[in-house]
C-alpha cells in the first residue's frame, strides 16, 4: 500500500512538472549565414535576385535577406574580397562585411550617402536601406510567449553629415540603425487578418544621444505602409550612448514592450479588430535607413532572440 501510494504521488508530480515546464525556443535561423544570404533588387517589388555566399555554400537553403531598397548602386554580381577572417560584399553606395567570430558572426554595414544623395534630400524623396531581415519559420503568438529575450552589442564605427548647416534638416534627414519586428495579425477569421505594426529598436540615430520614444504612422515617402510604428526609447534598452563608438550591450525582455505596442496602437485607432491572440512575432529586420547626405558605418555581434513559451 505504501509503495503503491509513493508511485501514485511520484507520477502526480511529474505530471505537474511536465504540465507547468515551459519551452525556450530560439528564434534566429543560420546566424553564421552558412545558407547565404538572398539578396533583394533595389526595387523592392522586384523580390531577391542574387544570393550572398559569405562562407561558403555548405548549405543552399538562406533564411536571410538582403535589402538594399532605393539605393542607386545595386550589388548584385558583386564579388567578394576576402581578408583573414573576413568577406565583404561593396559598391559604391554600401559595404557589408561578414566576420567570423568564434562559430558567431559579426557584421559591419556602411552605407555611403555622400555617394547616393547627388543634393539634400527632399520632402517625398525616398532613401536608401541596408537590412538584413529574416522571416521566423514558425510565428510565435504574443499569448504564448513568457518572456522574450533579446540580445546585440553593437558599436558605431563611424556617421559623418556631409550636409553644411545651411542645408541640414533634422526633421527631414537623418541616419539611423534599428532593429525591427512585426507583430501581425494571423488569425483567418479577423477583420484584421495580416494587418499588423511596427516594432522598432532604435539602437542609433545621428539626431540623438538618447533617442526619444516614438509612436506615429509610417509615412514620408511614396510606398510608405501607412502601419502604426511602435519605436522603443534608448535609455529603455541599454546604458551609454552609441556616440561613445565603445561596444553597447542591447539585452532586454521584450515581452512588455509587445504588450504595450499592441495596447497603444489600439489607442491610436489602429488594430481595432485584433486581439492579443490573433497577434503573432513574424519577423526581424535589423540594418540602416539612411534619409540624408551621411557616410555612416555599425558593428553588431552576438545577435539572439529566445522565446520562453508556455506549454
Amino acid at each position: 500500500m505504501i509503495k503503491e501510494l509513493f508511485i501514485f504521488l511520484f507520477l502526480s508530480c511529474v505530471s505537474i512538472y511536465s504540465q507547468t515546464m515551459d519551452t525556450t525556443v530560439d528564434l534566429i535561423a543560420d546566424k553564421y549565414f552558412s545558407g547565404g544570404i538572398g539578396l533583394e533588387y533595389v526595387d523592392h517589388s522586384k523580390g531577391v535576385v542574387d544570393t550572398l555566399y559569405p562562407f561558403g555554400k555548405s548549405n543552399l537553403n538562406y533564411k536571410w535577406k538582403l535589402a538594399q531598397w532605393f539605393s542607386k548602386f545595386n550589388l548584385e554580381g558583386a564579388q567578394p574580397t576576402y581578408y583573414g577572417d573576413s568577406v565583404t560584399f561593396a559598391n559604391k553606395g554600401k559595404r557589408i562585411t561578414f566576420i567570423n567570430n568564434n562559430g558567431g558572426s559579426q557584421v559591419d554595414m556602411e552605407i555611403f550617402g555622400s555617394n547616393e544623395f547627388l543634393s539634400a534630400r527632399k520632402t517625398g524623396e525616398a532613401w536608401p536601406h541596408l537590412l538584413l531581415e529574416q522571416n521566423f519559420r514558425r510565428p510565435i503568438n504574443i499569448n504564448k510567449i513568457k518572456s522574450m529575450k533579446f540580445n546585440l552589442n553593437t558599436k558605431l564605427l563611424y556617421c559623418e553629415n556631409k550636409m553644411d548647416a545651411a542645408t541640414y534638416n533634422p526633421k527631414l534627414q537623418t541616419a539611423h540603425f534599428h532593429v525591427t519586428f512585426i507583430i501581425q495579425n494571423l488569425n483567418k477569421s479577423s477583420r484584421d487578418y495580416e494587418d499588423y505594426l511596427w516594432f522598432q529598436l532604435q539602437i542609433y540615430d545621428y539626431r540623438y544621444k538618447d533617442i526619444p520614444q516614438y509612436e506615429a504612422k509610417d509615412k514620408g515617402k511614396k510606398d510608405a505602409t501607412g502601419k502604426f510604428i511602435y519605436s522603443l526609447a534608448s535609455n529603455r534598452l541599454y546604458k551609454g550612448n552609441m556616440q561613445s563608438k565603445k561596444w553597447i550591450n542591447v539585452s532586454s525582455n521584450l515581452l512588455p514592450f509587445f504588450i504595450d505596442a499592441i495596447k497603444d496602437s489600439q489607442a491610436k485607432g489602429y488594430l481595432k479588430g485584433s486581439s492579443f491572440n490573433d497577434m503573432d512575432i513574424t519577423n526581424i529586420i535589423i540594418g540602416w535607413e539612411v534619409s540624408g547626405t551621411f557616410d555612416c558605418g555599425i558593428s553588431f555581434k552576438n545577435l539572439g532572440l529566445t522565446a520562453n513559451i508556455k506549454n
